[in-house]
């Protein structure tokens, strides 16, 4: 597979999860909407912020992403 005309070993999977982490704050979980909407995540997660759009590195498209308060 090629991304940004490089071969990637790993998939845009991982290249997307790599990349969903840089946009934490800290103390909070990001993850892409599709991932929030798969069945029993709403109950594994504490409420979501609305879900917001970013630009992410390696993607032409900006990434729907949910972002919700890590619990301690």
């Amino acid at each position: 597979m090629a991304l940004n005309d490089r071969l990637d070993y790993f998939g845009g999977t991982v290249s997307l999860a790599a990349r969903l982490e840089n946009q934490s704050r800290g103390g909070d979980i990001v993850l892409s909407a599709p991932m929030a909407a798969e069945p029993g995540m709403a109950d594994a997660l504490a409420p979501p912020q609305p879900a917001a759009e970013a630009m992410v590195k390696g993607f032409a498209e900006p990434i729907a992403l949910h972002r919700t308060p890590a619990r301690g």
